[in-house]
């Protein structure tokens, strides 16, 4: 799938199992989080909510769209060069729609920022990172195990993927924000957005997550199950 992210690989260290990001800042940018850059291009400060694991008051659709609003695409998104930086925003919200991730929040997207003035215009979105929350990673085996034998309780599981880090859509599910998003797009991105949809029905998630042998069985079955509904889902809510 051809968005932008952060190049990400299964380690172990002192015989703990994990995974290694590579940097997504290139040198000669400052990496700014999406908190501070509200507060530097639109002068919205969010605000913890008091409730836990829920959206910084603040931190919306509407507002990071007009945060991104003088930023370009990644640097090294080729794919997406004629598209706006909120664009490729609206593809990082399809990738979470695809596998379940509701942990968007603002510390969890950035912009980068040139350090020389010689670079000026070259200020971008920085590439997805942090995605780890994710085709039910907080699940152990037997609570998979028990959603795969038991489809309406898989169905609820899925159905629970809500845009809980907007402020606004605490209740949203994650498809539906990514096809908000899809419609506040440029041309160029809407039908880059197209594009990957294009993709992702034509992509084999079998070969895919079996070549993930580094998780258990029953966790390849659960991710792969996840990534179909959510497939489905997606189709339904933008596809053409």
């Amino acid at each position: 799938m051809s968005v932008p992210s952060a190049e990400a690989q299964l380690a172990v260290r002192g015989g703990t199992q994990g995974v290694i990001l590579r940097n997504v800042r290139p040198n000669g940018f400052d990496m700014v989080t999406g908190r501070l850059a509200m507060l530097d291009e639109i002068h919205v400060e969010t605000r913890d909510s008091r409730r836990q694991q829920t959206a910084s008051i603040g931190h919306s659709l509407d507002n990071v769209r007009r945060t991104l609003e003088r930023y370009g695409p990644p640097p090294s998104a080729q794919s997406w060069s004629t598209c706006e930086a909120f664009d490729v925003f609206g593809g990082y919200l399809l990738l979470d729609a695809l596998i379940g991730n509701g942990d968007r929040h603002e510390q969890n997207w950035s912009v980068l920022r040139a350090q020389s003035s010689s670079n000026a215009g070259a200020d971008a979105l920085a590439p997805a990172y942090d995605m780890e929350a994710s085709l039910g990673f907080q699940l152990a085996d037997e609570a998979r195990l028990a959603r795969l034998r038991d489809p309406a309780s898989f169905e609820a599981f899925v159905r629970k993927g809500f845009a809980r880090r907007f402020h606004g859509d605490l209740q949203t599910p994650l498809v539906d924000l990514a096809a908000r998003a899809y419609r506040m797009c440029s041309i160029a991105g809407r039908s880059r957005i197209e594009a990957l949809i294009d993709d992702i029905a034509r992509m084999n998630f079998a070969h895919f997550v079996e070549s993930t042998n580094a998780v258990s069985e029953v966790a390849r079955s659960f991710a792969l199950k996840v990534l179909e509904s959510n497939e489905r889902r997606i189709q339904d809510a933008i596809g053409n």
